[in-house]
């Protein structure tokens, strides 16, 4: 593999790792909604009745949680920024097949297979394109 082949497809696993984190920091701020949701429904009328008001530290629980969702939105924004910079940067690849593929494949998650026949190229066709925008996505990346 040459040189500026390897750097980009290490430079595309990484952004295809992003797809992956921003879909699991998705699925914990829904928990954490869950969750807030559910400490703020807290029936409260057994305390009134006694007297006793609202628990103590509910409201820190609370604050906390939002908290925690408002970084992971965070992070995320962080995470399509950079997916999208690389977006940018395959966009720069002259061979437009190839453009299609790697954007396809590592920004979008597509699999190969699905990708190969959305463009309808042969298999050995198509790889080709694949090693020639990676070779161009790696000049550009240097």
């Amino acid at each position: 593999m040459s040189d500026y082949k390897e750097k980009a497809s290490a430079y595309l696993q990484d952004i295809k790792m992003i797809a992956i984190r921003i879909q699991s920091l998705r699925q914990d701020i829904r928990k954490l909604q869950y969750d807030i949701i559910t400490l703020s429904a807290i029936d409260y009328s057994k305390d009134r009745v006694s007297g006793g008001g609202t628990p103590v530290g509910l409201e820190g629980d609370v604050a906390r949680l939002v908290d925690t969702v408002d970084t992971k939105k965070r992070e995320i924004a962080k995470l399509i920024a950079k997916r999208e910079e690389a977006r940018a940067l395959i966009e720069k690849i002259e061979c437009i097949p190839g453009r299609i593929i790697l954007a396809q494949e590592y920004i979008n998650g597509a699999f190969p297979k699905k990708v190969q026949a959305m463009i309808y190229y042969e298999k050995s066709s198509y790889f080709n394109l694949k090693n020639k925008a990676l070779n161009e996505l790696g000049e550009l990346l240097s």
